[in-house]
């Protein structure tokens, strides 16, 4: 629907159904976006643990042919999150948190 209307959007995806279930995004025009493996509270783990959850991009970029280098966030954020996502390869993340502003983020502004 969003593509119809010409509505741009990030769309945030969660692990992979192991069948190579793509809900019909590959080819689409639409990014895929990292949003956590398992929809945890990221900063409320451990560095392991939350690049356990992040690194799952590699996984997204496998099965929707593309490089996974967006992210949004399944509650909320703090710096060591950041930091993860960025040694991660994360170059943007979005956050509960309302901008009002919906254009794309720079390069970096994870």
């Amino acid at each position: 629907m969003r593509k119809r209307y010409g509505i741009p959007a990030r769309n945030g995806t969660q692990k992979n159904d192991g069948e190579g279930g793509d809900g019909g995004l590959r080819g689409s025009g639409m990014e895929v976006a990292v949003h956590g493996l398992t929809h945890p509270f990221l900063e409320q783990l451990p560095v392991n643990l939350c690049t356990a959850e992040v690194i799952d991009r590699e996984n997204l970029g496998s099965s929707f042919k593309t490089i996974v280098r967006g992210m949004a966030y399944p509650f909320t954020t703090s710096d060591m999150v950041v930091n993860t996502l960025m040694q991660s390869g994360i170059s943007y993340a979005r956050t509960t948190v309302s901008t009002g502003d919906f254009r794309l983020p720079s390069t970096g502004s994870v």
